[in-house]
């Protein structure tokens, strides 16, 4: 439904009905926006400005697809509830200096793209940033100066893995030059969603998730990484569902007690850019028993890399099958068969006894169902997902795990799964 084109330019309050989409077809301007759950606004190329300070309320399935702008008359703290058509991905302004020209107030937009900002040169210390999406931030003519802080947020598809290496970078996404990164505002979160706050920001422009670390595969969607023990080697095989300026693959392997990583294969081209699932496969040819871990290491066409989460062998025995001595590790292996019609087993791992709860969640990080919740012993289990009841498409999976004996000793690991009808 088009409604933008029957508003008056100024409003007191537009309220969004239904659970449906309204679309902005001009620029408007209201002192509240409300919602019912389930609706959003698409404001597109156009701008909805709030000239109020009542905050909106916003959640995976009720906010603005475009451009959304707060008024300042002075420093403030804005929430910003904006998405694309996939995602949710509110971004929070802590002005805390500004500045006019002319006039006693100005407006600050920000709206979400979900495309590969260009990369071309980035802030020391930062190894790669996000392939996937970027933030536009802008000021009105009149705001000659500002200071802000800026908290970007992630969730199960921004490829995280360790929260911790995340930081909010700056930049311009169209000619790739990024050129300041912080992260002292703190991070929040799991790697399933979670936000990251960069201090003292001082220019509009594009915003992107960083990491300061290879362990984020923020450049390239790896949504399984196996590995099986063959006559002679390991067998290791993983499937990404969406590359950018991929150039290919190293399968990495270092032995239990060594920290050296090496390469054990030649580069296996990637698909370059691609919205299309892709799958690869290598064996490794080892003759020596032990434990082995393997990694990938994904080199972009700009020479960045970036490196997928470790697995680990038991030559003769794949992590998640049974070992004698018992597992020694937590751990969530990837569910088999993936992609699945209609059911699928996910098996994981406890090194102890351990309080553990197994949810599903959609690709907007909405609860779908629980598989566990309870104590479980130490060892190898597994559970069948039935998912009759379930649309096609890709869900995540979420496993988290305390000891009962020492409930510090903890573990949380997050996979994607994709239903195929």
């Amino acid at each position: 439904m088009t409604t933008g084109l029957e508003l008056p330019s100024i409003l007191g309050t537009l309220s969004i009905y239904g659970k449906s989409s309204v679309v902005l077809d001009k620029n408007v301007e209201s002192s509240l926006l409300s919602f019912d759950q389930g609706s959003k606004l698409i404001t597109g190329s156009d701008t909805l400005v709030i000239n109020g300070t009542t905050p909106i309320t916003s959640n995976e399935s009720t906010y603005v697809r475009g451009n959304l702008g707060w008024r300042y008359t002075v420093p403030a703290t804005r929430v910003y509830p904006v998405g694309s058509a996939s995602a949710y991905r509110p971004v929070t302004l802590n002005v805390t200096a500004l500045h006019f020209s002319s006039g006693t107030s100005g407006v600050i937009t920000v709206s979400q793209t979900d495309s590969a900002p260009a990369k071309s040169s980035l802030p020391a210390g930062v190894s790669t940033i996000s392939r996937i999406r970027y933030f536009t931030l802008s000021r009105s003519a009149n705001i000659s100066s500002d200071t802000s802080d800026v908290k970007l947020s992630w969730g199960p598809d921004d490829g995280v893995s360790n929260p911790s290496t995340l930081t909010v970078v700056h930049g311009n996404a169209s000619t790739g030059g990024w050129d300041r990164a912080d992260s002292t505002g703190g991070k929040s979160g799991t790697a399933s969603s979670g936000t990251v706050t960069g201090r003292g920001f001082t220019a509009a422009g594009n915003y992107v998730l960083g990491t300061t670390a290879g362990d984020n595969p923020l450049a390239v969607e790896v949504v399984s990484f196996t590995a099986a023990t063959v006559t002679g080697g390991v067998a290791l095989a993983w499937q990404t569902l969406t590359e950018t300026n991929n150039l290919g693959f190293y399968v990495e392997r270092r032995m239990n007690g060594v920290t050296a990583w090496m390469a054990v294969s030649p580069l296996i081209p990637g698909a370059g850019t691609s919205s299309d699932e892709h799958s690869y496969t290598w064996t490794d040819s080892i003759s020596v028993r032990g434990t082995y871990f393997y990694r990938l290491r994904e080199v972009e066409l700009t020479g960045d890399v970036t490196y997928t989460q470790e697995i680990q062998v038991n030559f003769r025995s794949v992590l998640g099958v049974a070992d004698p001595a018992g597992p020694k590790t937590f751990a969530l292996g990837q569910n088999y068969p993936n992609p699945f019609n209609p059911s699928t087993v996910i098996r994981y791992q406890l090194p102890v006894e351990s309080a553990v709860t197994l949810r599903v969640y959609s690709v907007l990080g909405e609860f779908v169902q629980t598989l566990l919740s309870g104590v479980r012993p130490a060892g190898y289990g597994s559970v069948e997902l039935d998912a009759h009841n379930m649309a096609s498409g890709a869900y995540f999976y979420r496993l988290e795990a305390a000891g009962t004996a020492d409930p510090t000793r903890g573990f949380t690991q997050v996979r994607r799964m994709l239903i195929v009808r």
